[in-house]
């Protein structure tokens, strides 16, 4: 119990960003030797490298349906080595208005700019979706996305499976919109509102949409704005994060924090998942 404590209190210390480190233990003064050479301290071996994240298995929620809104399947791939980037896919089953229905999309970000990578949007979906003949192409759909997903992953460092455990948002206020995130080494608040029309001003006014607004802190700091709610998405009418979660890298310095977005769709909503990349205060 008390290793437990004394753990803690070191990740508390460290601050949001930088690892704990341990205090080194005091090396002992050699007592004078009788003859006139001293025999000289032992060498001090060189601190080991941070170990590099080994491949695993992602983070992946399937696709479900709640009543009128179906979620699309989500898998957090996990980071590159270096903890710059990261990489999602989303899976949009269909709401089964077609015959071939079915899209897979992949984004790598590069966190710090909370942008993607050049080459970091990858998709996939059926060739037609109301094929004259009755065959939808390709054939494998899944398979052909997992050969160009998993080309897509290599060719942009990303180690599958790192760094993968989700932090949820836990809702800190009565009004919906402060939560907090047990980011590593610290808590992390977020404050998030949503600037929305409402559905049916949607789905009755040509490009209608709603806008998200997004700021962080360290409990006590100040506020940093990471989305300032000036984007408004056509068809989409709400955000929220509490079907989301976050991500952080291996070094502790960078985040993923996920935002669900609900969509108009067929007889119903669609509800994807879109990313904010973040850079960890330093303590």
């Amino acid at each position: 119990m008390r290793a437990t404590l004394l753990l803690s209190s070191l990740l508390l210390l460290a601050g949001c960003g930088d690892a704990a480190v341990e205090a080194p233990s005091p090396v002992a003064t050699p007592a004078a030797a009788s003859s006139p050479a001293a025999t000289p301290p032992p060498a001090v071996e060189p601190a080991l490298p941070t170990p590099a994240p080994t491949a695993g298995q992602p983070f992946a929620r399937a696709s479900v349906r709640e009543g009128s809104r179906l979620y699309d399947g989500f898998t957090f791939w996990g980071w590159s080595a270096d903890g710059a980037r990261y990489a999602f896919e989303t899976l949009d089953p269909g709401p089964g208005a077609v015959e071939c229905e079915g899209r897979y999309d992949l984004f790598v970000v590069d966190a710090a700019s909370d942008r993607f990578v050049e080459g970091g949007v990858v998709s996939l979906k059926y060739d037609e979706p109301e094929p004259a003949d009755g065959i939808c192409l390709p054939r494998d759909l899944a398979g052909a996305w997992t050969a160009r997903r998993d080309a897509a992953l290599k060719a942009h460092g990303i180690v599958a499976g790192a760094h993968v455990e989700p932090a949820p948002y836990q809702a800190i206020g009565e009004d919906g919109s402060l939560w907090q995130i047990n980011a590593p080494g610290c808590e992390l608040q977020v404050q998030f509102t949503v600037d929305t029309p409402g559905r049916e001003a949607v789905m009755s006014t040509p490009g209608a949409g709603a806008a998200y607004t997004l700021k962080t802190r360290i409990a006590g700091g100040p506020w940093t704005v990471v989305e300032a709610g000036t984007r408004k998405r056509e068809t989409v009418h709400d955000y929220s994060v509490g079907d989301a979660s976050a991500f952080f890298s291996p070094d502790g310095r960078r985040g993923a924090l996920f935002v669900a977005r609900t969509h108009l769709s067929y007889e119903g909503d669609r509800v994807t998942f879109m990313s904010n990349g973040i850079t960890l205060p330093a303590p």
